[in-house]
């Protein structure tokens, strides 16, 4: 299952797209097992923890049994399982080139995808970056048929002509999933 973040809302408990029992969201293994995969936004460079932290706390709070997994671990105090595969730097083909070494390591249940600002920030090869971000994806679908990824925009940036490349790649990726969605 593919999601476009731009258009993701959290299931409300008690609702049709989520079960009312928070322990049953998880495998009959224990806790899902949520790999957050992306560049230093993921890792936390700029704000400890980043984005992992307010997810963490959201998640657990409705009693959802979580588990971040990756091989870079990070973050405050207040973020309880700090692992991850942010890695600052590092643009689609570099993430590429190690997620099937990840994915096999820690089977993740979920993927949280945020990459492609490096490519941006570099000017590295930007037309074919939604390209190698399709790629990525299906190695990953390739390798686990059965995760859920959810696919990230990048943020805005604030130099005028570079943000205008964001706006584009941000298009493609949602031109992706509703390909993705539409073909099953």
């Amino acid at each position: 299952m593919l999601i476009d973040t731009p258009n993701f809302q959290f299931p409300i408990p008690n609702s049709p797209n989520m079960t009312n029992n928070p322990e049953t969201a998880a495998n009959s293994n224990g806790p899902l097992n949520i790999m957050p995969l992306g560049d230093s936004i993921t890792d936390g460079y700029f704000v400890p923890g980043g984005y992992r932290i307010n997810l963490w706390h959201h998640l657990t709070n409705r009693n959802y049994p979580i588990n971040f997994v990756g091989s870079q671990s990070n973050g405050p105090d207040l973020l309880p399982s700090k692992a991850h595969e942010g890695h600052s730097g590092w643009r689609i083909e570099e993430i590429h080139r190690m997620s099937s070494i990840w994915l096999k390591q820690f089977q993740p249940d979920i993927i949280l995808l945020m990459i492609g600002t490096n490519d941006m920030v570099q000017r590295y090869g930007v037309a074919k970056a939604p390209e190698r971000l399709s790629q990525l994806v299906d190695d990953i679908f390739g390798q686990l048929p059965q995760v859920q990824l959810f696919l990230a925009s990048i943020p805005p940036i604030g130099e005028p002509l570079l943000n205008q490349l964001v706006i584009k790649y941000n298009q493609a990726i949602a031109d992706q999933v509703k390909q993705r969605q539409a073909q099953g």
